[in-house]
């Protein structure tokens, strides 16, 4: 569905307003004026304006063709995820407090959405199959959980602290230092939860959120990454663009796990890292000279 309608009522127009405000419009550009019965027509889509009309509408209102068209704005997607987490967050914490107190970190770490029965373990019990039966039972409630599980290993990986706690415990394979380094994934969490109590509606909340989704990396991937880019200009439904941003937040939820792992080896065993580097450096040299005797045996040919 196009924004005429969306665009008019936002000016505070009836359809007699519009007609008489466009058609001035349209006389600036040397156009012919337009009647309020062909923009009721447009507006429920009986009748479709020419590519030369979309264009002209498009400048009067201050849009791009295809939002007025009805395509995906950037700042609705982040409303849809905003809205999404404020109506579920307090659900999904409800389901990890089923872990008990110090071990809610335990839903996002064994959930995931990704995976063919939900939960990455193979051992999983009762309680997992019950959370995820829950958690996919709505597409919107899905995208929370998933941003809130992105949140989780955020806090995982946070260099800062991770070097703060390692301090502490010294050795990074220690059963202690890995649980607390989860705990600390889990109050990142709870931490987005607090600010978002701080604010005294749901506006102030929903301004919070876009902010938050704008700044964090991650999620700036999602919002850009060329399928997504694609829904918006596609005008999918609110449900189907909610699934497929679960499964964008779930990509980027796996990177950072990759990091975080990649990170921890580096700790851990820097010499072996420094040794395969410098292997790398060496079979890179070794490449370069086997080119440049290719090139010069192709040389020699050619001359002869």
């Amino acid at each position: 569905m196009n924004r005429i309608k969306q665009l008019r009522t936002e000016k505070s127009f009836s359809l007699r307003d519009l007609a008489k405000d466009f058609s001035a419009f349209l006389d600036q550009h040397g156009k012919k004026p337009i009647t309020n019965v062909t923009i009721s027509r447009w507006e429920n889509e009986k009748n479709s304006p020419t590519a030369e009309m979309w264009g002209l509408l498009a400048d009067y209102f201050g849009v791009s063709v295809d939002y007025l068209q009805g395509a995906w704005s950037e700042k609705e997607v982040l409303e849809l995820m905003s809205s999404s987490l404020l109506d579920n967050y307090e659900r999904i914490l409800k389901i990890a407090s089923r872990y008990g107190d110090g071990s809610e970190w335990m839903l996002f770490e064994l959930i995931d959405l990704k995976s063919k029965h939900g939960i990455w373990i193979i051992d999983y019990g009762k309680r997992e199959v019950t959370a995820i039966n829950e958690i996919l039972s709505d597409n919107y409630m899905s995208l929370a959980f998933s941003i809130m599980r992105l949140v989780y290993f955020e806090g995982i990986c946070d260099e800062e602290r991770y070097e703060l706690e390692l301090k502490k415990c010294k050795d990074p394979k220690d059963a202690f230092f890995r649980g607390r380094i989860k705990e600390l994934g889990y109050e990142q969490v709870k931490n987005l939860v607090s600010n978002l109590h701080k604010k005294s509606s749901s506006k102030t909340k929903t301004e919070y959120l876009n902010d938050y989704f704008r700044k964090d990396i991650y999620l700036k991937s999602v919002l850009s990454s060329l399928v997504v880019q694609k829904l918006m200009a596609e005008k999918v439904t609110a449900e189907t663009m909610a699934l497929y941003l679960v499964t964008a937040v779930n990509y980027e939820s796996m990177r950072i796990v990759s990091e975080y792992h990649a990170t921890g080896e580096m700790k851990a065993n820097g010499r072996t890292q420094k040794m395969s580097q410098q292997i790398y450096d060496l079979s890179k040299h070794v490449d370069e000279l086997q080119k440049e005797n290719d090139r010069l045996k192709a040389e020699l040919a050619s001359k002869r």
